[in-house]
Parts: structure tokens; C-alpha cells; sequence
């Protein structure tokens, strides 16, 4: 009756709209990388719910969101928690604000880069971005404001910074 609609493929205008449209997201996935997904639902302010296991309940931050994704009773259970209160599902939209603000691209490039650093024990290194921009022997802020601009340049919608590391000044001073 029309209570599942399998989609196939769907455009990130669309996926945007759903996420922002939607009473509730729910993520019952058994095996995730990171947990993009719930962080883009979060972003367009939907009340989201996931699995409590791979690294769904980091980036969820939130016991009380969390379901066992092989217990379809529980996955059904927390589902009309949710959409039965109001107060939980507002409590859901908060801590997806605070959460998407914790998982920023500037930060994580921030990390990624003092990753690098700490692993090579070099300060000068060499990064190239998206639109042909290479940063070589800069701080991280500057390397995080290049990507920024490169992602941005390099036509991409969102502004996210792609880095991928190269061997170039190599210098340790």
C-alpha cells in the first residue's frame, strides 16, 4: 500500500529533500564505514535513529538512538518511540546539530593533517587538492582554507575539501 517505496538510484538534490521532508531517519546498517549517512540526515535536521554497532554509536552520540539493527522488534520499537514523542524525536534533532558540528570537513582535514604530521615527525610537507592546488610547508589552518577554496573552485556543491598527501618539500625545519 504504498508504506515502502524502494527508490533505486537517487540525485543529492533528492536525498536532500527526503532527509528534510522526512518524519524520522532510521539506519539499521550491520556493516559502516563511518556513518556518513546519519551525519547528512542530521545536517538537514532530521530526527535520526541507527544501529548501535560499527561506528554508528560515535558518531550518534546518543544511547538512547540506538537500536540492536538484528532485532526487527527493537528497530520497530524505538521507530514508534520516536514518532509517538514529540520530546524525543526534538531531543534527536539537538543532538544532531551538536553532532554535525563536531564531524566538520575543516576539522577533519585539521586532524587528517596532524596525523600525517605526526606520523612523517615533518612540519613542511606537500598536499594537493581538488582543482589542481598543491599547499607545500604551511600550517594546518592554511592547508585546511586551501581545501576549502580548492573544493569550492573545483565546482563541487558542497565545498569539501578532498586532500590526498604527495611527497614534496620534505625539509623537517
Amino acid at each position: 500500500d504504498g508504506d515502502v517505496v524502494l527508490t533505486g538510484y537517487v540525485t543529492d538534490d533528492d536525498l536532500v529533500a527526503m532527509y528534510n521532508l522526512c518524519s524520522l531517519s532510521v539506519f539499521p546498517s550491520l556493516y559502516e564505514g563511518f556513518g556518513l549517512p546519519v551525519l547528512e540526515a542530521m545536517a538537514c535536521g532530521a530526527p535520526v535513529i541507527c544501529s548501535s554497532t560499527t561506528s554508528l554509536p560515535e558518531v550518534m552520540s546518543c544511547d538512547e538512538a540506538l537500536f540492536d539493527p538484528a532485532s526487527p522488534s527493537a528497530i520497530a520499537a524505538k521507530m514508534t518511540e520516536v514518532l509517538a514523542d514529540d520530546a524525543f524525536a526534538d531531543r534527536l534533532v539537538g543532538n544532531g546539530r551538536r553532532q554535525v558540528a563536531r564531524f566538520s570537513w575543516d576539522r577533519s582535514a585539521e586532524l587528517a593533517l596532524a596525523a600525517f604530521e605526526d606520523a612523517l615527525g615533518r612540519k613542511n610537507t606537500s598536499f594537493s587538492f581538488a582543482g589542481g592546488v598543491t599547499v607545500t610547508g604551511v600550517s594546518t589552518a592554511t592547508v585546511t582554507d586551501a581545501a576549502t577554496d580548492a573544493a569550492t573552485d573545483a565546482g563541487t556543491s558542497t565545498g569539501k575539501p578532498n586532500p590526498s598527501y604527495s611527497e614534496g618539500n620534505t625539509d623537517s625545519e
